[in-house]
């Protein structure tokens, strides 16, 4: 059973009026509307369901509250309306990463925006935290420049409990590392796997993993040995392909050690 949106032009918390919906993710949708106190636009991040999901939304509020980054959408307020927890974001007007893919294949594009990502990164993670989810969709492009979005299972590095209700895998199977999918214990290196799958779907046309099912994608991740970055995109710079192949290591020890050192190689 579906659940009630909230009405067009509901006012939450006496502050923030709802327009249209903007998006809809596997637990959240996400509204554009009227801050009425701050005269700006805004977005509204709504959890579906109850209890943990609840708990879920405000736990990603305080987490993303640590970040003050250009290329991190910033949290300006959170607040709970007819017992619903709601996050209330900067509004960024840009299409996603997914939906401008293949204007962003070109190799000078494709550094342009690795660069912004890393840089990102190496913020998120000198800040304590980890995305977990770094995929096309939740990248915008804001004037051109990417911004990290959906921080909706992002956990503080060394903290245990990033599972699902029930102890469930959560996340987006072509985008995890194998450590996330083991149980391993993940940490910043996790998300450069997830940056490597993402620069390959960019300048390949496919992601290095992804088939049918959710569970042979897993699979993938785990055993599957992607082709060389140059040889599945020819036009790619070398010492970018090799940066790629690099980020793509199944083991942790294996990959660029930190968002930082990616961030150099990449300039």
């Amino acid at each position: 059973m579906s659940e009630p949106e909230p009405a067009r032009d509901a006012v939450l918390a006496g502050r923030y009026r709802i327009r249209r919906r903007l998006g809809r993710g596997g637990m959240a949708d996400v509204y554009l509307a009227d801050d009425l106190l701050a005269n700006r636009p805004v977005a509204v991040k709504r959890g579906r369901g109850a209890g943990s999901l609840g708990g879920r939304i405000a736990r990603e509020g305080r987490i993303t509250a640590r970040l003050d980054h250009r290329g991190v959408v910033r949290v300006h307020d959170q607040v709970v309306d007819e017992g619903r927890a709601h996050l209330v974001l900067q509004y960024l007007e840009g299409p996603t990463l997914a939906a401008a893919a293949r204007a962003h294949a070109d190799p000078a594009a494709l550094v342009h925006l690795a660069r912004g990502l890393a840089d990102a990164l190496a913020h998120v993670h000198a800040r304590g935290v980890l995305h977990l989810d770094l995929k096309p969709e939740n990248v915008l492009l804001a004037g051109g420049a990417p911004v990290l979005v959906d921080f909706g299972i992002a956990a503080c590095a060394g903290e245990p409990d990033i599972a699902g209700p029930g102890g469930a895998l959560i996340g987006t199977p072509r985008a995890m590392a194998p450590e996330q999918i083991l149980g391993d214990g993940v940490d910043d290196r996790s998300d450069l796997f997830a940056l490597g799958a993402l620069l390959y779907e960019l300048a390949t046309g496919r992601s290095p993993f992804a088939v049918g099912r959710p569970a042979d994608t897993l699979r993938r991740v785990l055993d599957h040995v992607p082709a060389p970055a140059a040889w599945s995109a020819p036009a790619l710079p070398p010492r970018l392909a090799e940066l790629i192949d690099h980020l793509l290591e199944k083991d942790p020890m294996l990959r660029p050690q930190s968002a930082r050192e990616v961030a150099a190689r990449l300039a």
